[in-house]
């Protein structure tokens, strides 16, 4: 499969990471994703892509493997089933995601604000869930689609999303406070009270802090900073994987080891040392730590 991506210029930087553009003649592949930092847009033009909810993730062993397989049950319920386009909101549990055939997908990763500067909407109603362009964007939506799927080039291809996204961008305001909670959150620890330390310190109440934060990031702010932990875990455990369990613990400042192998498996579903074992399998790629490669069993 041939991936390539865009950065675009500002102000469109400051609420979009980047756009990307995947293309396969041929390409099955199925795959848990842990919970990441940003939302998405997708638009999907392949012959097979299912997205599901991933609440029962287990491991089977295989005579002919060391390392036991992820594996996912079928009956999860699904989230996308083969729609043309999408925006997806901030997602606090695994999902599955699978694809087979033909392959063409593009896509946008907003920074954690850049949902709600791009479309208005209250991003907590995206909670978990995700919703269709057309019912967020009405005929434009179906008329990018359309030109998208007639371009001839990633780079074309790039032109037409830049151009809709400017034309959305507008006047968004997004709160300081936010966007400097964020940095706040990236150093601190796993401790009660970070919610309330930083309301106070800007000398407005917990309930405003979180309202503003639901609504411009799409999840409460303590939920937010255990998913900026989880993440700077699973960057950690990959450059580390023969590491101690006990070690990393420390060097990631949780308690003791028994709480970071709990909060590990509350956002995963398993433990730091399973996730290790799938890194060394080759499940997991350094580039995309938060990417599993898993098979699906009936």
């Amino acid at each position: 499969m041939k991936t390539v991506s865009y950065s675009p210029a500002a102000p469109l930087s400051h609420f979009i990471d980047i756009i990307w553009c995947s293309q396969a003649v041929s390409f099955d592949y199925c795959n848990l994703t842990l919970p990441m930092l940003h939302q998405e847009l997708i638009i999907n033009f392949s012959d097979q892509f299912l997205v599901s909810r991933a609440d029962q993730v287990g491991f089977e062993k295989q005579p002919d493997r060391h390392i036991p397989v992820l594996k996912m049950q079928k009956d999860q319920a699904v989230l996308v089933n083969n729609e043309h386009g999408w925006i997806s909101g901030l997602q606090t549990r695994p999902i599955y995601t699978s694809t087979a055939g033909n392959h063409f997908t593009i896509g946008v990763l907003f920074k954690p604000w850049g949902l709600q500067a791009l479309t208005g909407i209250n991003a907590f109603e995206l909670q978990d869930s995700s919703v269709s362009m057309e019912a967020v964007f009405g005929k434009q939506a179906t008329e990018l689609i359309d030109k998208i799927y007639e371009a001839k080039t990633p780079a074309a291809i790039f032109v037409l999303f830049e151009k809709f996204l400017w034309s959305k961008l507008g006047d968004r305001h997004i709160p300081g406070i936010l966007l400097n909670s964020l940095s706040r959150m990236k150093q601190a620890r796993l401790v009660e009270g970070i919610v309330g330390r930083i309301a106070d310190e800007y000398k407005i109440s917990s309930k405003t802090f979180i309202q503003s934060f639901k609504k411009y990031i799409g999840i409460t702010p303590g939920k937010f900073h255990h998913l900026l932990l989880l993440n700077q875990t699973l960057q950690h455990l990959i450059q580390h994987p023969s590491q101690p369990l006990t070690e990393s613990t420390y060097d990631l400042d949780f308690y003791d080891q028994a709480h970071f192998i709990h909060f590990f498996k509350r956002y995963t579903g398993f433990t730091p040392a399973t996730y290790i074992r799938q890194f060394r399998a080759g499940r997991v790629l350094p580039a995309s730590p938060h990417i599993i490669e898993i098979k699906i069993t009936e």
